[in-house]
């Protein structure tokens, strides 16, 4: 086979056998096809799509070109598409090992306004995210779930793949980000698959029609490798948790995980829902039940324990203030009176990276936000809108642009819809 030709034919929007696309992942793991022409391949592929088959195809030979973890029991494994303040792992992972279903999750950092499941565990002092295949099976079968790092043997092809789609305007592809989620969730060992798809102002993907689109290659690929996989389909045009930033976030699940009602508790109750109804096959109302009870009962022992069981320290979990040691805390308050009608995502994932920018690599995880409101809430002028942690003085257009991503109106808006359906 000749490369030129591969890339001509996709270029023609034809499509690829199986062993031509094998043939392309093998020779570019190996080097033996250059940079320039894989570049080539994607932006092709980018422009021209791949059908089902090639799509599942370019999966399982990603999939291919590293290790896969095999366990000698059930788990399960939930990803997200990434969105702004998404901290539902940390949620999630207590709820299902007190359930009885065992979690493994290997997890990322952040990718450009996205924050990632890994920084946000390094808050935990000690806490190692690089674990071997052993000890992440062993915290599994002792605590009932595990969150490390992406193994740098899963997927080896995915790694070297999109560090070219990164820097040659080839991301945005629904084959190819669907082949870069599912090789790796396919090469964790889990059965058992719920992907959040997330779409909005906070979430690479722009649409709901993307989303689901996105959503049904994804469920599509699991199916034909014999994997139960759904996917919930979720508006990340808000921020999802009343912190932005590591530390912040961590603050947020904490008090989540100590009776505050939020979003984030709703959102992080619906996948455990879908997953407990996946793993167990109950109805749905029994799922439900099954959640809520756990949730009642508490959940922060056995956060505490995932903790622990990584190496990190829980002295935060017990004094969440430390969370929030910054030289400057200063809260913005609304300039008039009204409803809350959109919390811009984007533009304070914009403000934390600003303020991240400007500080040691040792303090990025402490620069962030606390929401004072969300979406609907009723407020009058002077009410605190959102408290900034900081190691940085704020000028006085910061402050201007950080209250603007409050859109105050005098109607009360619509009820937002956080989980819109189930792809499956």
């Amino acid at each position: 086979m000749l490369m030129y030709n591969l890339i001509d034919k996709k270029r023609l929007k034809q499509a690829l056998t199986q062993d031509e696309i094998n043939w392309i992942v093998e020779n570019f793991v190996n080097k033996q096809i250059s940079n320039e022409e894989m570049s080539s391949f994607l932006m092709a592929v980018c422009l021209n799509g791949m059908n089902e088959e090639e799509t599942y195809y370019m999966t399982k030979a990603m999939q291919k070109s590293g290790e896969t973890v095999k366990f000698d029991y059930d788990t399960v494994d939930k990803h997200s598409t990434g969105g702004v303040s998404d901290s539902t792992t940390l949620l999630l992972a207590p709820i299902m090992a007190n359930l009885g279903i065992k979690l493994a999750k290997m997890s990322g950092r952040g990718l450009g306004t996205t924050g990632g499941t890994i920084d946000k565990l390094e808050v935990f002092d000690g806490y190692k995210v690089d674990k071997s295949f052993d000890e992440f099976n062993n915290i599994i079968k002792e605590v009932g779930a595990s969150i490390v790092s992406q193994s740098k043997d899963i997927a080896v092809a995915d790694k070297l793949m999109y560090a070219l789609r990164d820097k040659t305007a080839t991301i945005a592809s629904i084959p190819l980000i669907a082949s870069s989620v599912m090789s790796k969730k396919l090469a964790m060992g889990s059965n058992i698959i719920l992907l959040d798809v997330k779409y909005g102002k906070g979430a690479f993907m722009p649409t709901k029609h993307d989303a689901v689109k996105l959503a049904k290659t994804m469920v599509d690929i699991g199916k034909r490798d014999g994997k139960t996989v759904w996917a919930v389909i979720s508006n990340m045009n808000i921020p999802l948790s009343d912190g932005v930033g590591c530390a912040q976030e961590v603050y947020s699940v904490i008090s989540t995980m100590k009776g505050c009602d939020n979003n984030l508790l709703k959102v992080t109750k619906e996948l455990a829902v879908n997953l407990y109804v996946m793993a167990t096959g109950a109805d749905r109302k029994t799922a439900e039940l099954k959640v809520s009870e756990t949730i009642n009962n508490g959940i922060i022992d056995k956060f505490k324990e995932i903790i622990q069981a990584h190496g990190g320290s829980i002295d935060v979990i017990d004094k969440q203030e430390l969370l929030l040691n910054t030289s400057n805390v200063i809260t913005i308050n609304a300039s008039e009176s009204g409803y809350i009608a959109d919390i811009d995502a984007l533009e304070i994932a914009k403000f934390v990276m600003q303020l991240k920018s400007k500080v040691g690599a040792d303090r990025t995880k402490f620069q962030g936000v606390l929401l004072k409101v969300s979406y609907g809430d009723k407020i009058l002028e002077g009410d605190a809108l959102v408290t900034i942690y900081t190691d940085t003085k704020l000028t006085i257009s910061d402050k201007n642009d950080i209250r603007n991503v409050f859109k105050i109106t005098p109607k009360k808006p619509k009820k937002l819809k956080l989980i819109e359906k189930v792809v499956k």
